[in-house]
């Protein structure tokens, strides 16, 4: 019984972000902060006020032994981020629940809000601590359950359903894309990369590539869409990339892949509780 319980569960909690993806269309946020307004770091690097939306919505997913990732909000309780973050290589297996603690709008040891994890779930096709492949590459989300809905104070993001080739054009426009996240040279802060461009795919998956520069705590950053006042996740960042002229860049598992494949707990039933 314990079994098809944690399964329900997990269905209950997919079936709530597919509805989160199927609304997103319709969610506008009353003003979004300029990421132009943001301060100035160095390149296309800013650093953001995680105070203002829709930044704020965006916070560091921190796990034992000190490290982190990026996650971002879609939901008043609700948060994805990239499935290898919930890996511990060290131990060789899945971060429980309680080992993981989230901080939406983090900014010089501050936040907007914070909860710790209730659950989680991850693709039916991630393979934990198995290096990143074409074969897979898709299933590298998940879903976080929060034990509080912090989504009422520090707001959620808006996803546009987007497949690659709706992605590809909306990288077209200039500075179309950007990036948001916390990187480890700067891990007290959340930086905004921007003018972001797509610039493939990764060949059997529906991977983007972009020449957003990355580096490690990046992974679960939302790749984000601005026009006006309007802000949607396209993409999120999962794995570092270098070009064949030299730059790093990443690539991001598009929404297509979210609503496409089904979800497991990545933990067994004992640490899910």
């Amino acid at each position: 019984m314990a079994g098809a319980s944690h399964r329900a569960t997990a269905a209950a909690y997919a079936a709530a972000f597919l509805a989160f993806v199927a609304i997103a269309a319709n969610l506008r946020p009353a003003q979004a902060a300029d990421p132009a307004a943001a301060s100035a770091a160095s390149g296309r690097r800013l650093i953001a006020d995680a105070s203002q939306y829709p930044w704020s919505a965006i916070g560091r997913l921190n796990f034992g032994g000190g490290g982190f990732c990026t996650a971002f909000l879609i939901g008043e309780r609700e948060a994805l981020t990239a499935a290898h973050c919930l890996h511990d290589k060290r131990g060789n297996k899945p971060w429980r629940p309680r080992d993981l603690h989230f901080r939406a709008g983090f900014q010089q040891d501050k936040h907007v809000a914070e909860s710790g994890i209730e659950s989680y779930v991850v693709a039916d096709d991630f393979v934990p601590g198995a290096e990143p492949v074409t074969a897979n590459a898709d299933a590298d989300w998940a879903l976080l359950r929060l034990k509080r809905p912090i989504g009422r104070v520090a707001g959620y993001l808006g996803i546009l359903p987007a497949d690659l080739a709706e992605v590809a054009r909306l990288a077209q426009r200039p500075g179309a894309l950007l990036k948001s996240g916390y990187r480890i040279d700067a891990d007290n802060v959340q930086t905004i990369t921007r003018d972001c461009r797509a610039v493939g795919h990764l060949t059997g998956s529906t991977m983007l590539l972009h020449d957003c520069p990355t580096i490690h705590g990046d992974s679960g950053a939302p790749i984000l869409s601005m026009n006006g006042d309007t802000v949607r996740v396209v993409g999120m960042h999962v794995w570092m990339v270098q070009h064949r002229d030299g730059r790093s860049g990443g690539a991001a598992v598009v929404p297509a892949a979210w609503q496409t494949v089904s979800v497991r707990p990545m933990a067994s039933l004992a640490l899910l509780e």
